[in-house]
């Protein structure tokens, strides 16, 4: 009797014992994400001001030049500036060629700080999903996508030029487009799309507001950089 009763007790503590290490390794997690969260936006943030430190840095360089007469300096000061706006307004990246290589640096630490974050979140829906608790399964996968969930960067409004069609692209800050089995890159510092075994090249304005474009059938079109 004292045996069963022993063995009983013993098998309780280990069932006490298991929860409360579940409850800590969820507990752990939270503060992990909390942790994880905070670092994501404060790498974003350093990157965001990296980029707009960039853009002033471009502008006075411009200014600086021996090459440019005065009204040409101001109109690339201008181009410059309101880029610089777009983004801290609307979160739009310069796509300007004299400017793009500090887009290109911001997007790679963005996506870098995501991928980390992201990896976070993972790690703890799987341990909510082995711990068939499928509700906080759900939340953490919402969360994620509200807060890890890669911004539109750009909005492109196209129209052809030798092929009669209107359509726009919403660039997002990972590489894809909304609602698109595309995906867009610089690639030798050219804007760049593609979608399987097609591809479209883009020629920015300085402005970084209007482009033209190619595609894969020689075709051309235009257009202009959308902002809200």
């Amino acid at each position: 009797m004292k045996n069963y009763a022993r063995s009983k007790l013993i098998r309780i503590l280990m069932i006490t014992v298991l929860f409360v290490l579940c409850i800590s390794r969820n507990a752990f997690a939270a503060l992990d994400l909390e942790k994880v969260t905070t670092t994501f936006d404060r790498e974003c943030e350093a990157a965001a001001k990296k980029l707009k430190d960039s853009i002033d840095r471009a502008a006075e360089s411009i200014r600086r030049r021996k090459d440019l007469d005065g009204v040409t300096k101001q109109q690339y000061v201008d181009y410059a500036n309101e880029m610089k706006a777009n983004f801290e307004k609307h979160g739009y990246v310069p796509m300007a060629a004299f400017v793009r290589e500090f887009t290109i640096i911001y997007l790679k630490e963005h996506r870098q700080a995501r991928a980390k974050a992201t990896q976070a979140y993972s790690v703890a829906i799987d341990l909510a999903i082995k711990m068939n608790d499928q509700q906080r399964a759900s939340k953490l996968l919402s969360d994620q996508k509200e807060k890890m969930g890669p911004p539109v960067i750009c909005k492109i409004d196209c129209t052809g030029q030798s092929f009669r069609r209107r359509w726009n692209w919403a660039l997002k800050a990972d590489g894809s487009i909304e609602g698109s089995a595309a995906t867009w890159n610089f690639e030798d510092n050219e804007l760049v799309i593609r979608n399987r075994k097609y591809i479209d090249k883009f020629k920015v304005h300085e402005s970084g507001k209007s482009f033209i474009a190619r595609n894969q059938f020689a075709g051309i079109y235009s257009g202009n950089m959308i902002y809200p």
